[in-house]
């Protein structure tokens, strides 16, 4: 038996509850890859978006660098001149630099990306998801009696160009990618889902969901991993489509795991139970009484 659980959504005919879609992409968060050192060839005022330098080696196609106290991040560099520059990143204040000041940085710094499918944008446990209406389309994501590694595909448009260039300036193959599903009342805001629920059976719907935890606003419907993305970027916003791999495909590669003093530091760093492994491998050991020669 095949159920479509994306098809949920169809099964929903009733005015007080509707649906709505979460995704997480979990790109790696506030990764240090390099430190560089330049300086200002120009005076730049608070809101300039282009910043010329003495020189660029070294430096990222995206990230983020400092001068004085002020933290910028950029999504391109032409030349000499860093371009798509964010003023005032991470709550510092933007302010004008003059030529000769000091340009430290060179970091990329990337962060998980957030969506739903309601418009604007909404914050669930802290988290603030980015409203993207129509412009995020998901694939069916099926679930079956067998065991199958099925996976799923996202397309999303209207994506800051800025927002998207930072996110992909590291890896995203293998990084997890979450697709949860949640419930709204008839004025949009959020439901737990166990009122949810309680709503909905009053009214004789059964979406077939009541395993899950009800406690919270978002049920898990798909986690797998991130694997192959294709852009379509524009001037200012950009269009992905990103497919998901299921984590099951993981019962189909090999467990390399050795026994040896390198891997168990790999996962406990204070463990010395294979410290002396390799001694032990050329050493001879002798077992019961010596015999006796005359």
């Amino acid at each position: 038996m095949t159920r479509d659980l994306t098809n949920i959504l169809s099964y929903l005919e009733f005015d007080e509850v509707k649906p709505f879609f979460a995704v997480e992409l979990l790109f790696q968060s506030g990764t240090e890859l390099g430190t560089n050192t330049t300086s200002l060839t120009a005076d730049i005022n608070a809101s300039q978006t282009t910043l010329a330098v003495e020189s660029v080696a070294g430096y990222f196609s995206a990230g983020t660098f400092t001068i004085g106290s002020e933290q910028i991040t950029y999504t391109g560099i032409s030349d000499l001149t860093f371009t798509g520059l964010t003023r005032g990143f991470d709550s510092t204040t933007a302010a004008s630099h003059s030529s000769g000041a000091t340009v430290t940085g060179g970091t990329i710094i990337s962060a998980p990306l957030y969506f739903w499918t309601g418009t604007g944008d909404t914050t669930i446990d802290g988290i603030t998801y980015i409203g993207t209406g129509t412009l995020m389309q998901i694939s069916s994501i099926k679930e079956t009696a067998e065991i199958q590694a099925a996976g799923a595909t996202l397309t999303i448009s209207g994506i800051p160009a800025d927002l998207l260039s930072l996110a992909l300036s590291v890896p995203y193959q293998g990084r997890i990618g979450k697709i949860k599903f949640g419930l709204i009342d008839a004025d949009g805001d959020l439901l737990e889902l166990e009122s949810a629920f309680n709503m909905l059976a009053e009214n004789g719907i059964d979406i077939g969901l009541e395993s899950v935890d009800q406690s919270n606003v978002l049920v898990d419907m798909f986690v797998g991993y991130m694997d192959q993305m294709n852009i379509n970027e524009g001037s200012e916003t950009s269009t992905i489509s990103l497919s998901l791999e299921s984590k099951l495909l993981d019962l189909d590669r090999p467990v390399v795991r050795r026994y040896n003093n390198e891997s168990q530091k790999a996962l406990f760093p204070n463990d010395k139970a294979f410290e002396f492994l390799n001694d032990l491998q050329s050493k001879d050991l002798s077992w019961g009484r010596a015999s006796e020669t005359t």
